[in-house]
């Protein structure tokens, strides 16, 4: 893992609004293969100072899959008009007293914590703080593939067998997920991981919570479908499950583009409004 640190100093009287354009700038650079999480903080003590935080899984990640892309132009066309100086460097992770809590479920950015006491990486920071979604909760990788595997097995048993258990038991797993932040299936998933949870790639929690949602509605369609013996609506939804899990699996997240795209249809129409 390389972590890329960048210091931002904002023209004067345009904090709220760079902090505003950033969440949706930041969404360019979540597309790139090879993107874990960031962070976005402001400087207490120097005014106008921020410093963005990017952890990527190597280091070309970034410099070739990011830098080298369209995306990286779109982002800093965004930007740029905020910034009056940019300093940045790559880390590289040693040591930490990082306390996390990763929560197996899909939870809201609110039950996340995370301790900057002492700072991280072996590196001493200016005094911080967060603002904006800088770190949202997390879900270990692997138990996001068990879950999209789970979802693929039972969706794909159905268009096989038609029997309505294979809806039943993902959609309830799914509603438990949603409703009371509590999987099963990523809870008994836990139980087999042979490292300790922060040190998987994380996978964003939000995102992932959106995915969820777009699983347990088609698959609400399929059962009330098949309940009234709509047979081709309850196999097209089934079907459109299974595939979208399935090619999740494989490394590519369609509601991921789906939520990308709309959030940057929000912002295109909020700058013209």
């Amino acid at each position: 893992m390389v972590i890329e640190k960048a210091y931002f100093t904002i023209h004067e009287g345009l904090e709220s609004k760079f902090e505003a354009t950033f969440k949706e700038a930041v969404l360019y650079i979540a597309e790139t293969k090879g993107y874990m999480n960031y962070r976005l903080l402001k400087s207490v003590e120097t005014e106008r100072k921020y410093v963005i935080l990017i952890e990527w899984e190597t280091l070309a990640s970034h410099t070739e899959g990011f830098m080298s892309s369209d995306r990286f132009d779109k982002f800093t066309s965004l930007v740029d008009p905020f910034l009056e100086n940019v300093e940045m460097e790559h880390l590289a992770p040693l040591h930490s007293d990082q306390k996390t809590h990763i929560f197996v479920g899909f939870l809201d950015a609110k039950n996340y914590t995370f301790d900057l006491k002492k700072g991280m990486v072996g590196y001493s920071y200016i005094p911080i703080r967060k603002v904006g979604f800088g770190m949202p909760s997390s879900i270990p990788r692997p138990l996001v593939r068990l879950n999209q595997s789970f979802i693929f097995i039972f969706a794909t048993g159905f268009v096989f067998f038609s029997n309505w258990l294979f809806l039943m038991i993902p959609l309830i797993a799914g509603l438990m997920g949603l409703i009371l932040h509590f999987n099963p299936v990523l809870k008994v998933g836990k139980r087999f991981l042979k490292k300790p949870l922060n040190q998987y790639i994380p996978e964003d929690a939000e995102q992932q919570n959106f995915n969820q949602k777009i699983a347990v509605s088609l698959l609400t369609i399929s059962f009330i479908a098949h309940m009234f013996s709509i047979e081709w609506l309850a196999i097209t939804a089934a079907v459109l499950v299974a595939l979208a899990s399935f090619i999740a699996i494989l490394g590519f997240c369609i509601g991921c583009f789906v939520r990308f795209q709309w959030k940057q249809y929000q912002y295109k129409r909020s700058q013209h409004s």
